[in-house]
């Protein structure tokens, strides 16, 4: 039966290694709305730049993303693991230029690093140091939180709960 709703953009944003923490994270946002969305009038969109930018020239690609997707974002859900990304030219990374806008504006951001083990053959030391600075930048700013598994991240209680009390209370 149709119900009327608000519609909440949740942009999912992380480097290239957490393919799998973000269909988590855009699982648990789904769940939420089979739990939650018809009774509060609510449903939550999970924006992921694969699946919802444009093809688009004439910028910086991080310009267009920002322009298609972050600037039209309600929150942000982030994680990282043992990558920080590529520089964009503005900011260390795709994912830190959009946190820093999300934050520059007020909007609500949720950041979650992943302690799950991955081989020391897969790593790269600068990109792993990159985020331990990050991890410990962001931490003087606001809370963040660590998860040790994909399953830990997407059952983490509250996440998505949290994210509406804040832009919605």
């Amino acid at each position: 039966m149709p119900f009327q709703a608000t519609v909440y953009r949740v942009l999912v944003a992380s480097p290239s290694d957490t393919t799998s923490d973000r269909q988590a994270i855009s699982r648990a946002i789904l769940g939420w709305n089979d739990l939650h969305g018809a009774a509060l009038g609510v449903m939550l969109l999970p924006i992921l730049w694969e699946t919802s930018a444009t093809p688009e020239f004439g910028d910086r690609p991080q310009a267009i993303v920002n322009r298609q997707l972050v600037d039209t974002a309600d929150l942000l859900i982030s994680t990282f693991w043992t990558r920080l990304g590529t520089p964009t030219g503005i900011a260390q990374s795709g994912t830190v230029e959009e946190i820093e806008r999300f934050i520059e504006s007020n909007r609500p951001v949720m950041l979650y690093f992943s302690n799950a083990p991955t081989s020391p053959h897969n790593l790269d030391q600068e990109q792993l140091t990159a985020v331990k600075h990050f991890r410990a930048d962001i931490r003087k700013r606001g809370l963040a939180t660590d998860y040790d598994s994909v399953e830990h991240l997407e059952s983490k209680p509250g996440s998505t709960e949290n994210s509406l009390r804040l832009k919605a209370g």
